[in-house]
Parts: C-alpha cells; structure tokens; sequence
C-alpha cells in the first residue's frame, strides 16, 4: 500500500509518495499559498492513500523537566494540564515520558514539544479535511530523526545530528543516551563568501556552547557531531571543521547512508528530507500533534478497509465451501448412477433364474418337518472338548482327588442322567453307610430322573450333562475333612462359567436314609480311600442366528 508524506518546512512543502520501498513520486509547493488549485489538484489525485504529516519547522520548541511518577489517566491529566501552560495558543503538542530519576522520589523526565506558531500548520491541515484526505498523523522531524543514528547504530552519549532541511535550513538536533533533548533549525546564508562548511562549524561551535551551559556535560564528556551531507559537499564541509578534545565530528556520506537504508536511487543533494521520508516509511511512527477529530477519517477507512477484508473472507470461504459441496454432490451423484445400473443388472439376473426354476408345490407338513430338521440337525453339534478342559482345570487344584470315570451327553433337558460304568472298586472306608430297606407299602416319594435313553440326543441341545466318578485319598481318618474337601471341588465346578455342579454319591451318606456301619478304630488302614460321584451341568451359548 502507498504512503503519502507531506514534510513542511518554513519555505516549501515537500511531497513523496512511497510504495514498496521507493520514492515513486516528488512534488513541492510553496508555503505561500496553501490554498492552491495546483495543491489541491494534487491532493484530489492521491486523496486515497494515508498522509504522513511530517513538521520540520523552525518554530518547535524543546523543554525538559521532571513530574511526579503517575500512571494511567492521572499520568495523562497531568501531561496535559501542563502542555496547555506552556503551549497555550498552539493545539500541536506532544509530551515524551524518557526516564526517571535515579534517586529521591524517582520522579519521570518529560520532555515538552511543541509547534509556537500554529498558524503556519492550519491552513495545510483545513485543505486536507476539505477534499477528506485521510490523516494518519502530524510527526516532528527532529523526534524521529533519532531513528537514522540508530539505523546507523553510531549512537554515543552524547551526539548531535546536523542535517541540512529543503529551504536552507541546518537543523540541530541532540542526543543524550539515545534520548532528544533539544534541536534547533537555522537558516544558512545563501551568498558570501561563507561556504556550507565555515557556517555549519560555526554553528556546532554554538551549539556545543549553549549545551555546556545547561550543564549538559562533564568536563570529561565528548559532544559527537554527525554531519550528514553529499559527497559533493563532504570536502567542503570537512576543510572547515576542527575537531576538539570535547568536540569530535563524523561525516556521514549521503550515498553510503542511502545504500545502508536501502533507499534506491539516493539523494541527488545534501537535504535530508527525501532520506528521512524513506527511513520513516519504513517505521512505525507514533502519531505527535495529530487530534482525534483530525485522524478520524483515516479510522473509518481503516475499519471499512477492515470489513472489506473480512467480507472477501468469508466470501472466499463460501465459495470454497459451495465448492466442496458441489464436487461431493457430483461425486454422490455419480455413485448413485453406478449403484442404480448394479441393481438393473442384478435385477435382470434375478429374473431370469427365476425364469429357469421350475415353480413346484410344496406341502405344509413337508415344509414343517423340514423346518425341524434344520433346527435340530443342521445346527454344530456340541463337543466336550472345551468343557472337560474347564473341569480338569478345575481337578487340577485338588491334588487328593482323583478322577476314575466320566460319561458325558448333550441334551434339551437340563434333569437327564448320565449312567456310569458299574465301579471297579468300592469305598474302603472304615465306616460305611448302607441304605435302609424300603416298606412294600410305600411308594418311593421322588420320581427317577429321566436317563440319557429317554430321549435322543440331537446337535444343537441346549445343555451338556457330565458324570465324573472320582476318589479321595489317602484317608487320614478325619471323615470331616474329607466331605469338607469334596464340598470345596463341587462349589469350584459350580463357579465354572455357565455350570451348575451337584454332589450325587458321597463316601459316606450322613443323612437318615442310610445306616453306618464299620470299624471304629483310631488308625485307617493303609491305601483307604473314599468314592464319590459329581453330576456337572453346562448350559450352551446360543449362537448369534441360531434356534
């Protein structure tokens, strides 16, 4: 984006049009007549980009002093309370905070700037909110001239840059610890035998005479002069010039400065304004005399630039959006014709092996039964593999017991018996219970349960039905022991996941149905041990599908 700098000086207001980091326009107009059809012609041409006010002007003034240390809008109230004493009829005033004292209450060192004659600044300003040229703000030349001795990086404590102003104008400006505290502009004599170098000596010399006697130095300080000029004048100047144990000055060549900044081409003279334009554009600048009133059109168009922005914004993120969109929907679009000829297709397969099938007809009895059968039949038939794996697990953990049959069955009804082989051997136990005879007259008082005959075994049941004759030994003679040990097996088949287990035969029956009979010596006979049988059921898991 271009800027627009208009650098006023007491004989011309110089034009520079900056953009991209050139000068790519120069124009200049007297101070004479404001007013102009020819300047206002030329601001009605480039009333679109931003105007840098730039003041170079003999007329600013410099004052140094210290308030107390406040912050925020009392800060503010203070700084402004004693610009308008000393500046009263001039709006163009501007209050630096530098530094704080080092000792005491530590108070704030200010320097007050500001334009004495403000008449010379008003009528520029009063064409520029006429035709609505936006006004960034008004600068003093001599406070952003530090920014070229920090560029140059030859700041010392105590330097002072002369620089020639379009008009014949010398300005002097110094710097104690990179800080401004004062600056004067001169007018040069344009005849006489007196060249640019004698007048700009003799001016330093002043200059160095009136900072010594506001007790600026110490006898031991060096003032730095840095005279900037054009290598045409540069022999001149430097002919002239005597250095001093307290004055030492430093040439700085236009050109080589131009080249350093980066400023193409480089000045053709030895006045710093074009040069000072090209370092401000660079900068960031702190608006000095400017009022609110005065910036406000440069606002609004920050804000409207701002909205514009944010409009393409979303403009351009609908519009990639929409796109997305579309090409999803031409996408969706093309799948959905693909799919619908995949189904035609299909469709016509269909028909036509329908077409080949010979229709027949079919019983409901037939259709039933066979029905049936892939229920029963067609299902996986169940294996014990898995659940003997379970139980012997499980048997594992009982080192004293000892597995000596099993039958295994599947089947719907989870009541069915399971028959074991007749035992090899019986309970050698010491004690033994015998059942009781039964009367004729009564009938037994629970039904047998149903065997595994009683009804076919088809794939597909629902339950597994296990049957393990086991023995417990060597028997130590506790028989509290050895039923507690037996009890503890079951529960633990019972805790199998999906299994039930029940005690069906124990070594010795304690209940009122059977008689004890033995030997009832303290000491078991060697190898004695006690038979029992465990019935062990497992429900099936039902397959996802299945019956």
């Amino acid at each position: 984006m271009a800027k627009h700098f208009l650098y006023l000086t007491n004989e011309r207001l110089n034009c520079f049009l900056w953009q991209r980091g050139a000068m790519v326009g120069r124009d200049s107009f007297s101070v004479h007549d404001p007013s102009s059809r020819e300047f206002e012609k030329y601001l009605f041409k480039h009333r679109r980009e931003p105007v840098y006010f730039v003041l170079d002007l003999t007329e600013e003034d410099f004052r140094s002093e210290t308030v107390p240390h406040l912050r925020g809008s009392d800060q503010a109230a203070v700084l402004n309370r004693r610009l308008g004493q000393v500046y009263r009829g001039s709006t163009f005033r501007h209050a630096l905070i530098q530094s704080r004292e080092a000792e005491g209450r530590r108070d704030d060192r200010v320097l007050y700037h500001g334009i004495t004659n403000a008449d010379l600044v008003r009528p520029w300003l009063t064409v520029l909110e006429r035709l609505q040229v936006p006004i960034e703000g008004i600068y003093s030349a001599p406070v952003l001239s530090g920014a070229l001795l920090k560029s140059l990086d030859v700041f010392f404590p105590h330097t002072l840059l002369v620089s020639l102003v379009s008009g014949n104008g010398l300005r002097q400006t110094y710097f104690q610890n990179k800080q401004i505290k004062f600056s004067r502009l001169t007018p040069l004599e344009q005849s006489g035998d007196s060249g640019l170098g004698p007048q700009i000596a003799e001016e330093t010399s002043r200059t160095w005479q009136y900072l010594d006697s506001l007790r600026f130095f110490s006898s031991e300080d060096t003032l730095e002069v840095c005279v900037l000029v054009h290598p045409r004048d540069q022999q001149n100047v430097t002919n002239a010039i005597r250095d001093f144990p307290l004055l030492q000055h430093r040439i700085l060549n236009m050109e080589e400065v131009a080249g350093t900044l980066g400023m193409k081409p480089s000045p053709v003279s030895s006045d710093a304004d074009e040069l000072f334009v090209h370092l401000f554009a660079r900068s960031r600048l702190e608006n000095h005399f400017a009022q609110d009133d005065q910036t406000r059109v440069a606002r609004l168009r920050k804000v409207g630039t701002a909205l514009h922005v944010a409009n393409g914004v979303v403009l351009a993120g609908s519009l990639a959006t929409a796109g997305l969109m579309f090409a999803q929907a031409q996408k969706i679009s093309s799948e959905s014709d693909r799919r619908s000829e995949q189904a035609k297709s299909l469709s016509l397969q269909h028909q036509k092996l329908i077409g080949q099938i010979q229709i027949a007809q079919v019983s409901s009895d037939t259709s039933r039964d066979a029905a049936a059968f892939n229920a029963a039949f067609l299902e996986p038939a169940p294996v014990p593999v898995g659940f003997l794996q379970d139980v012997s697990r499980v048997l594992s953990q009982f080192p004293d017991i000892r597995l000596e049959q099993l039958a295994w069955q599947s089947n719907d009804d989870d009541k069915v018996n399971v028959e074991l082989a007749a035992p090899g051997t019986q309970s050698n136990l010491p004690l033994r219970s015998e059942s009781k005879p039964q009367s004729a007259a009564v009938p037994p008082q629970v039904p047998p349960a149903p065997t595994a005959t009683d009804k076919t075994s088809l794939p597909g049941a629902k339950h597994q039905v296990l049957m393990l004759g086991a023995s417990i030994g060597p028997f130590n003679g506790d028989y509290r022991l050895m039923l507690q040990d037996i009890e503890r097996f079951v529960i633990a088949l019972g805790k199998v996941p999906g299994c039930s287990a029940a005690l069906v035969k124990t070594p010795l029956d304690t209940t009122s149905q059977a008689n004890i009979r033995g030997n009832l010596s303290k000491q078991a006979p060697a190898g004695t041990e006690g038979h029992f049988t465990v019935r062990v059921v497992r429900i099936m898991q039902s397959k996802p599908g299945g019956a």
